[in-house]
Formats: structure tokens, C-alpha cells, sequence
């Protein structure tokens, strides 16, 4: 079977007036049998962020080729391709208006883009290590994003005015996850602590503690009365937030899990794992429903699309897998 492939320029307008053309390698878009919808190449290394729009329209992805790649969601063909960070970018999420994305990166930098005239509007330089993770908050108006050295800041979205610095981590953290109205924040870590946090005040709002674990990843429920958290060791662990009760594991063999999202309407959380297994468990239930394979290293990063019935992962063999969600 031939791959669908395209090579072209792409003309970026950067945030200081400087005009960047640049020019897209080759992409390739396999059409794949059964559940796995297609197979996005292009990128040129490991894929450490994925994200569907809001409007359910483009895919995006990135990694430590430090190019952002937007693709059509319905065709899977690449649409364009984003330069800026020098170096790998760690994270990518979009605003609610859908036009907005920001990226975050080794280079210690939180970029804004304009995917409406594919432009980078503004960056901010963030003392530290480098950035993890990075979501919006707050309908919007503020950036949240988690570095190195166990930070957690709130900027203006507007006017990257730093808005608070939450705190109470003390060592690198690696998982965040906002609440769906962007009002509650969770982190986690190399402490093994997940710190909540008001978005509107910055004030603390407890923490769940998992001793001697590591936090890779963060999700919360639609509802905001969850959260679920990949962690050193087996399963996946979650809380209710009202009463910070835990709720029983979901494990099943599949070594250990690196990133966990739930569905927009809260019906699934999806994982992925370290041996490359995308896992798809039925929330009401805590059944597992399905398992996905065809990464052959592991599984780094995934989203779900807004209407629920499509996933998309990305993982150390350089590819970005979209995925059918059966119903339930």
C-alpha cells in the first residue's frame, strides 16, 4: 500500500517581525486496518505531546524534533508545520477559542501561536531547567505550566504577566491536569505528592499523597470530582476530590502506565504504557474494553478527539497512532 505523501514550504510569522520559511519533509499517512484509523510520520524523533483542537478539526503533535506538526483531523494529512523552540518541545495544549495553542519546551520557553495565520504571537522566557507541561485555566485567561524544578506558575494568557506561583512541590514535577471549568489545578512529581490548587486565588486545596511514587501524568474527570494519576507501580490510581478517598486500582498486566486521559464525556480513560499498549477502560464500570497495539516502543502521550470516539497517541517510535473508540 502507497502512503499518502506531500513536500512543501511553509511560511511562519514569528512575534519579533522575522520571517521564517521552512520546508516540510516528507509525511507520510498510513491507512491501517481495524481500530487504528492511520499512522502520521513526519517527525524525526520521539513523540512526547499530542492534542486534538477543541473543534475537533486539526491534530497536533510534537517531540524532541522540536518542530510542531498540525495534520487534518478528518484526512490525516499534514496541514503545517511549526518552528520555534530550539530544542525538543515537551507539551502542547489549546485554549477554548481553538485558534490558540502553546507549547512549552527544553529551551525553557512558553510559546503562544495563532494556528489562524499559523504565527507565533508571543513568548515567554521561564527561569529554570525547562518546561514540562503546560495547560490553560480559567476559561483561557491564564497559562499554567510546571518546570524542573518543582514550579508551578499562572500567567496572564493576554499579557504573560505572571499571575501567581503555586506552591508546596518540592522536586521536579512532571504531571499537570486542569479541571474542565479551569478553575482546580493538579501537579505531581518526583515526590510522590498531587497538589491542588485553586486557579482563580492561587491558594492550596489539599494534595493526595502516594509515598515513594513517582507522578507521570494527571487527568481529571470531566465533572472535576476525579482525579486519576499514573504512578510508579501497577494500575492506574484515582481520588475522589470531595472526600480525597481512593477509589480501587484499574491494573492489568501491560507494564507500567505513563500518561492517563479521560474522554470529554467522561465515559472512558484511555492509558498508555511503557511496553507500547494504549488501553481503553469503560469509567462507569472499571472495565477494561479494549487494548490497542501497534507502537513498537513505548507509548509516551495521548488526547482524545472533543466527541469522544477517536484517541490519538504518540510514543518513542516516532509515531502518531489514531485510534477508533468502540462503543460502549
Amino acid at each position: 500500500m502507497r502512503p499518502l505523501c506531500s513536500t512543501r514550504q511553509v511560511t511562519l510569522c514569528v512575534a519579533a517581525g522575522a520571517v521564517a520559511v521552512l520546508t516540510v519533509a516528507a509525511w507520510w499517512a498510513w491507512p491501517t486496518r481495524g481500530d487504528e484509523l492511520a499512522t502520521l510520520r513526519g517527525h524525526t524523533g520521539v513523540i512526547r505531546a499530542v492534542a486534538y483542537s477543541p473543534d475537533g478539526t486539526r491534530i497536533v503533535s510534537a517531540g524532541e524534533d522540536g518542530r510542531i506538526r498540525l495534520w487534518d483531523a478528518q484526512s490525516y494529512r499534514l496541514v503545517s508545520t511549526l518552528g520555534g523552540h530550539n530544542g525538543l518541545v515537551t507539551a502542547v495544549a489549546f485554549a477554548p477559542d481553538t485558534v490558540t495553542l502553546a507549547s512549552v519546551g527544553a529551551d525553557r520557553t512558553i510559546r503562544l501561536w495563532d494556528l489562524c495565520t499559523e504565527s507565533e504571537r508571543a513568548a515567554l522566557q521561564v527561569p529554570g531547567k525547562g518546561v514540562e507541561r503546560v495547560a490553560f485555566a480559567l476559561q483561557g485567561r491564564a497559562i499554567v505550566a510546571v518546570g524542573a524544578e518543582g514550579k508551578v506558575g499562572l500567567w496572564d494568557a493576554r499579557t504573560f504577566l505572571p499571575m501567581h506561583s503555586l506552591k508546596g512541590l518540592k522536586r521536579r514535577v512532571h504531571a499537570l491536569a486542569v479541571s474542565a471549568d479551569g478553575r482546580t489545578i493538579a501537579a505531581g512529581g518526583e515526590d510522590g505528592v498531587v497538589r491542588l490548587w485553586d486557579a482563580g486565588t492561587g491558594t492550596s486545596a489539599g494534595k493526595l499523597a502516594a509515598p515513594a511514587s513517582r507522578v507521570y501524568s494527571l487527568a481529571m474527570t470531566p465533572d472535576g470530582r476525579a482525579v486519576a494519576a499514573a504512578m510508579t507501580g501497577p494500575g492506574v490510581r484515582r481520588w475522589l476530590l470531595a472526600t480525597r478517598a481512593e477509589c480501587p486500582r484499574l491494573s492489568e498486566a501491560a507494564g507500567q502506565a505513563l500518561t492517563v486521559a479521560y474522554s470529554p464525556d467522561g465515559r472512558f480513560l484511555a492509558t498508555v504504557h511503557e511496553n507500547g499498549a494504549v488501553k481503553l477502560w469503560h469509567v462507569p464500570s472499571d472495565q477494561l474494553l479494549v487494548t490497542f497495539r501497534g507502537h513498537t516502543g513505548p507509548a509516551l502521550c495521548l488526547a482524545f478527539a472533543p466527541d469522544s470516539r477517536r484517541l490519538v497517541t504518540g510514543g518513542t517510535d516516532g509515531a502518531v497512532k489514531c485510534w477508533a473508540v468502540p462503543e460502549s
